[in-house]
């Protein structure tokens, strides 16, 4: 979760600039490791939060290009893509200060159980088709 992750950075500050400061270093450590994005995903994390508010954004975006690139037949150009990725989605989420929760809801190992099989049923489905 990434709740905790950030509520631990922001304990070390004693004032509301270096809650911020160290707010945005953790968000930055696990996302762009730098102000450009100079090592993207060096720290990178499957956490709740990090995947629903950049991650997925990111991977919308990406192929919003390629269905821009099929549609005009162009090129895809990693450059354009990581330039419009961090305007809107990598540098904006370092500076946000959304909360996050810190507490799992739910039962984990039951929640874990019912996705199994879940999951179970769908290939064994597949592998009978």
């Amino acid at each position: 979760m990434l709740g905790p992750w950030i509520e631990s950075a922001k304990s070390n500050g004693m004032t509301e600039e270096e809650k911020l400061n160290y707010e945005f270093n953790a968000r930055n450590q696990i996302t762009l490791w730098g102000p450009d994005g100079q090592i993207l995903d060096y720290a990178g994390k499957q956490w709740s939060g990090l995947i629903s508010d950049y991650y997925i954004p990111r991977w919308e975006l990406f192929f919003k290009h390629l269905e821009t690139n099929i549609l005009e037949g162009t090129m895809f150009d990693a450059d354009i893509f990581k330039n419009d990725f961090l305007t809107r989605i990598g540098k904006p989420f370092c500076v946000d200060v959304k909360p996050y929760p810190t507490k799992a809801k739910g039962n984990s190992l039951q929640i874990a159980k019912l996705l199994n099989q879940k999951w179970n049923e769908k290939l064994l489905s597949l592998n009978h088709s």
